[in-house]
């Protein structure tokens, strides 16, 4: 039961992988509706992730169109929720239009965490509002005491979808009695007919982009949806998942300060409830002591959550719980190059494909390369470089299946810059921070004036005006 497949020989890790992702992306890319597959369509946030790297790294156009084209089709409704905000789990058909309805806590973290990433790249303010919305749902619908729930189902009153729909005849008299005179066009726009789009029912769907209108309408929408019964709520509380949405939630808190506050408050949360002890748990009830015992993806994404934390707050608390956690995860899963999911008589080595969401072996990477940079440790990027070298056989005949530890090659290979600067300017001009074209870039605090610029080996470039910044890191590759 117990028998390892191990890759057959290590391929020189190159940057210029991303050449033949690019090639097996678009492959893959549907046009028309934007995706990277038919139907049941999923997605697929660790490509878009990818190709948010390669476009920032090496402007690349066909890569922008992939991105741009999917996240605008994939918010007009149907697969995402425009009336509560929120994504379903997947589209049962090609044009994102019918979902399986049920919500589950790690897409909406993930994608959270990429429209927030879209919006700092091409500061489309639709990309952010999604961004919001997506958190705001979950704060509204899915928590309690600063922690995250894990799922929703897709069903009420025992039919899939019952909450979510709307029949023509219910949204036209809403509408005419709240005054609209030209209700029959809204109905049209809004994809609500008489036959429905939904067995017989309507999901809320636009063709074009959404008209401002809408904001007033979904209001309305929503006091529909008051008066049925809410889906199934699964109450668990995950360490993983929670993670990515904290993780993200610091990424869009350097954009609306607001969600800073919210991700310190679920983070110390969720170390108090999940942390117990001196040991690490994988889940629990809400409100209940938990029993089972952390796997190597809470480590993983829960470690990525405090360096992602660190950065942003410079609070060396967070950069301790980080260092602990992959100095344990190191002593409990790793085996040169390769890591086990669970420890124990029965140890399952980890995927290392990003399937339903990223690998943690992928995570691990990214947690392993940001503590050896802060922390100027060559140790821990060692262990980082032989888990993507045990994998980089595979990782460089078919880097699509494995797209952020594409990403953390990349990085590896080109550097991580520091920006090293007093906490006031990280507090300040976290926005114009975030903006910083180059994806792998670290913030450390300390009486500096102005901003220092450095790489892994020295500091190339000092400068008090933030809008230089970009360019010095570009021109120090």
């Amino acid at each position: 039961m117990k028998k390892q497949e191990h890759p057959k020989e290590a391929t020189v890790l190159k940057a210029e992988f991303y050449k033949n992702f690019l090639l097996q992306a678009k492959n893959n890319y549907d046009a028309k509706n934007g995706g990277f597959s038919n139907k049941p369509k999923f997605p697929h946030v660790s490509t878009l992730y990818a190709l948010l790297v390669i476009e920032r790294i090496y402007n690349d156009a066909s890569a922008k169109e992939m991105i741009t084209h999917t996240l605008a089709n994939m918010t007009k409704g149907g697969i995402y929720d425009l009336v509560d905000g929120g994504f379903c789990r997947y589209s049962v058909d090609e044009k994102w239009l019918v979902p399986h309805f049920e919500k589950m806590l790690y897409d909406n973290a993930l994608l959270c965490g990429v429209y927030t990433e879209a919006y700092l790249v091409y500061q489309e303010e639709k990309y952010l509002k999604v961004a919001k919305e997506v958190a705001d749902f979950w704060y509204n619908y899915m928590s309690e005491d600063d922690l995250f729930y894990s799922a929703s189902d897709a069903d009420s009153d025992g039919l899939e979808g019952a909450y979510f729909v709307y029949s023509y005849d219910e949204v036209y008299t809403l509408l005419t009695q709240n005054g609209y005179t030209n209700a029959k066009e809204m109905c049209q726009t809004m994809s609500v007919t008489h036959r429905g789009n939904f067995e017989g029912k309507n999901i809320i769907h636009f063709e074009g982009d959404t008209p401002e209108w809408f904001s007033d309408v979904k209001i309305l929408l929503q006091t529909i949806r008051q008066k049925r019964n809410y889906p199934f709520i699964d109450k668990k509380v995950q360490t993983s998942w929670s993670s990515m949405m904290i993780n993200s939630l610091f990424k869009l808190g350097a954009v609306d300060k607001k969600y800073k506050e919210k991700a310190i408050k679920s983070l110390d949360k969720l170390l108090e409830t999940l942390f117990v002890d001196s040991k690490l748990y994988h889940t629990t009830l809400i409100h209940k002591k938990p029993k089972v015992e952390a796997f190597l993806e809470d480590y993983a994404f829960l470690s990525q959550a405090l360096l992602t934390a660190f950065k942003y707050t410079q609070n060396e608390l967070y950069l301790i719980h980080a260092q602990r956690f992959v100095n344990k995860a190191l002593e409990e899963f790793y085996d040169k190059g390769m890591w086990n999911f669970s420890s124990g008589d029965f140890a399952l080595k980890a995927e290392i494909t990003d399937t339903t969401y990223t690998s943690c072996v992928s995570i691990m990477i990214d947690a392993l390369i940001t503590l050896g940079t802060v922390l100027e440790d060559e140790k821990y990027i060692h262990f980082a470089f032989k888990t993507m070298e045990y994998n980089s056989y595979e990782l460089g005949r078919k880097p699509i299946y494995y797209p952020y530890m594409l990403t953390q090659t990349i990085r590896y290979i080109k550097g991580d810059r520091v920006i090293k600067t007093d906490l006031q300017n990280i507090n300040n001009y976290a926005y114009e921070l975030a903006k910083i074209q180059y994806p792998f870039v670290q913030f450390k605090a300390n009486q500096e004036d102005g901003f220092l610029l450095c790489g892994d080996k020295s500091c190339f470039a000092h400068t008090n005006n933030i809008e230089e910044i970009n360019s010095f890191i570009t021109n120090s590759f």
